[in-house]
């Protein structure tokens, strides 16, 4: 980590390309967190095959 921190010091130009990196990994892993979380996706068919159909009118927010 410290080498990274000290080739960014070195060569100011690769912040603009860390920023741009760091910013897309964080969108993607809040991007699979955020689907991962909701009712709509299955994981696991087996012992849940229909999840949909578990779901409370009331719990649907559009």
């Amino acid at each position: 980590m410290n080498s990274l921190v000290n080739d960014v010091r070195k060569h100011r130009e690769l912040i603009p390309l860390v920023v741009i990196v760091t910013g897309a990994v964080s969108y993607g892993i809040g991007s699979i967190i955020h689907t991962t979380l909701k009712k709509d996706v299955v994981v696991d068919h087996v012992n849940n095959p229909f999840p949909w159909q578990s779901v409370d009118p009331n719990e649907f927010k559009p």
